[in-house]
């Protein structure tokens, strides 16, 4: 046993043990405080990655020349039609199908080679008959000339990193220096795995070969008749051995497995796996997928102004007065002038907007004896001018105002009206509460005076 320490377990594998299994076949894997944990297969683990379309494709095929073969199946997939409303019906159908199309003989072909093989290894009388031992001599012809002895037959790992398990048909001692495909030399007493594959064919599954022999490699023994871990020698952890063996043509081939492109493949699993149960979760990645919406218009609340959102959600029942007395800080607002003003201002505009689409329907005249003086106008486009003059001293506020300057509005020096004044007022109104200016003194009395008739 080259000292491995573990000859306990040959006995107990004489009656091929095997992992306790939930009702899906995963293994139960004790864990060290005790308890029991559900692992993944690791012979699976890996076919997250596999290119299955041509496997399934075959299967498809077979199970069809099983349903033709056996009528009873025919009926069978008939009376279960549509298959929405059999489901469970439908996976023993399918089975059935396949195996009457002779689509599982190759794995039970394969299941049963395994078996043969360690006897074939251990009883040296052993006979499987002529159909089998032409290639059981092949296979053990290259063993030996390789110099590879089996140290464990059917030895069962567990990968704690993974949460897998399985059983690895060989645990190899080499006793001739071998080199690797990277011109590597491997010293005699090195321990390497080695899997039996008994497909006619590695060119789609071998991805998923290296994963699976990865995965015992980087695991650690396990004693399945008493669930526990046990003591596990040095594993060569660049390299394993597939041994690839077609009974139908008698060939057999050694063929070396890169672990580092194994473990590769199986982090990429657990992240493909991980991405999948993502995407499951009630919370996942799913709950991304939601109706297109239009995006509330409504803005968003700022905390800073929050002690004066109650003040102004019933701005609209305010009067033009009480909203400019609000603008000119006659109340305690409580939070930055700047802002406060802003926002306030904003209502003024909202408020006059409404009041405007209420009262279209009303004559609104001009007093005559109440027109404004040619002296109040003057006064006016003087406001305007001294308040410009100082927003233009500040590069950025000048830019900001420029650019949002509106369509048709005059400057002072244009102004011929009060309504022209009155509207450059409101812009500048706006421009200082952006910024937090200080307020500019000399205001004019109210330009215009209204009465509804």
């Amino acid at each position: 046993m080259s000292g491995l320490g573990v000859e306990e377990i040959e006995d107990a594998n004489s009656a091929t043990p095997d992992f306790n299994r939930g009702k899906n076949g995963e293994p139960i894997i004790q864990m060290p405080d005790g308890k029991s944990k559900r692992y993944s297969r690791q012979s699976s683990h890996g076919e997250t990655l596999e290119e299955k379309s041509g496997l399934n494709n075959w299967l498809v095929a077979k199970a069809v020349e099983g349903a033709a073969k056996d009528q009873s199946i025919l009926a069978r997939a008939i009376a279960s039609s549509p298959y929405e409303d059999h489901k469970s019906d439908w996976t023993k159908i399918r089975q059935d199908a396949i195996q009457a199309g002779r689509g599982s003989y190759k794995a039970d072909i394969g299941t049963a080679v395994h078996a043969m093989s360690e006897r074939f290894e251990k009883e040296h009388d052993y006979d499987p008959g002529p159909k089998f031992l032409p290639a059981l001599e092949a296979y053990s012809k290259i063993q030996r000339d390789l110099g590879l002895v089996s140290q464990l037959i059917e030895c069962q790992f567990v990968n704690d990193e993974h949460n897998t398990a399985g059983t690895a048909v060989r645990l190899y001692e080499l006793t001739k220096p071998l080199i690797t495909p990277t011109d590597e030399v491997l010293p005699p007493g090195t321990l390497v795995v080695g899997d039996l594959k008994t497909g006619s064919s590695l060119e789609f599954s071998a991805p998923g070969y290296a994963i699976q022999i990865a995965g015992y490699a980087g695991g650690v023994l396990y004693d399945v008749v008493n669930n526990v871990r046990i003591p596990t020698p040095t594993i060569n952890q660049n390299w394993a051995i597939i041994m690839h063996l077609d009974v139908e043509s008698a060939h057999c081939e050694f063929i070396w497995i890169d672990l580092e492109v194994g473990r590769f493949g199986a982090r990429l699993a657990e992240e493909v796996r991980e991405w999948r149960r993502a995407w499951r979760r009630k919370d996942g990645y799913k709950a991304t997928m939601q109706h297109v919406k239009v995006a509330d218009s409504t803005p968003t609340p700022d905390p800073a102004l929050e002690p004066v959102v109650e003040a102004l959600s019933d701005y609209a029942k305010m009067s033009k007065d009480q909203l400019l007395g609000l603008a000119n800080d006659q109340y305690n607002l409580g939070v930055p002038k700047g802002h406060a003003k802003a926002r306030i201002i904003d209502a003024i505009f909202l408020h006059e907007a409404k009041v405007l689409d209420v009262d279209k329907l009303k004559v609104v005249i001009v007093d005559e004896a109440e027109a404004v003086p040619e002296e109040d106008l003057d006064a006016w486009i003087d406001y305007c001018r001294r308040r410009l003059d100082i927003v233009k001293e500040t590069d950025e506020i000048k830019e900001w105002m420029l650019i949002r300057w509106p369509d048709g509005m005059l400057p002072p020096k244009s102004i011929s009206s009060m309504g022209e004044a009155e509207a450059l007022s409101k812009f500048l109104d706006r421009v200082e509460a952006e910024f937090g200016m200080q307020f500019v003194g000399g205001q004019p009395a109210p330009p215009l005076q209204r009465r509804e008739r």
